[in-house]
């Protein structure tokens, strides 16, 4: 079994936090099965793009695939506004960033106003647990889908498209206790929004 080809450096890190390594950035389980599901969900990206956050792996692999040119967000703090170079752009990639935000509808309106008449939003985000076993501090809210949905129409977006799936792999599961609750309880929202 060829684990540590995807980035781990022992069997603990598998076990207990299948996520990036902040030092090497290596892809890791989570991030490839996020990836698998996001580029199912993207069809096409127009450009200009924006992709909200920092310079990841996940957006260059979809960069990649999609032979387009991808614009980071400058230094931002999210809950004052979104730094840009100004321009309106096509599609926006916005990837587990919402969640983080004190003021989500307002962030959401930034968005809005950076997008051309037409333009593509995907988003994704954590659902909200029925068990909620996993927490942390960095997180101020996590969405049902009703009220994500809700909030969308709010700020001037119509859902094209959604799924909701587990970021981990199912084989997961079996390597402890903690993987287990968080394979069957965690699931990642992703939209494909229009600007109207």
């Amino acid at each position: 079994m060829k684990l540590f080809d995807r980035g781990f450096k022992s069997k603990e890190v598998l076990r207990d936090t299948p996520f990036a390594h902040e030092v090497d950035h290596s892809p890791d389980l989570n991030q490839r099965n996020r990836l698998k599901h996001y580029l199912k969900m993207i069809d096409k990206i127009n450009e200009p793009c924006l992709d909200i956050g920092d310079t990841n792996w996940i957006a260059e692999q979809i960069s990649n695939k999609h032979n387009v040119k991808i614009e980071n967000t400058l230094k931002s703090d999210f809950n004052d506004s979104i730094k840009t170079k100004g321009e309106k752009y096509e599609t926006i990639l916005c990837f587990e960033v919402l969640e983080h935000v004190m003021n989500p509808s307002r962030f959401l309106k930034d968005i809005h106003g950076l997008l051309a008449p037409g333009g593509i939003l995907y988003l994704s985000t954590p659902k909200l647990a029925v068990i909620p076993i996993y927490h942390t501090d960095a997180h101020f809210v996590e969405y049902k889908e009703y009220g994500l949905s809700r909030m969308f129409e709010y700020c001037g977006f119509k859902i094209i498209n959604s799924e909701i799936f587990s970021p981990f792999p199912a084989w997961w599961a079996m390597t402890g206790f903690r993987p287990f609750f968080r394979t069957t309880f965690h699931r990642i929202q992703l939209y494909k929004l229009i600007k109207v």
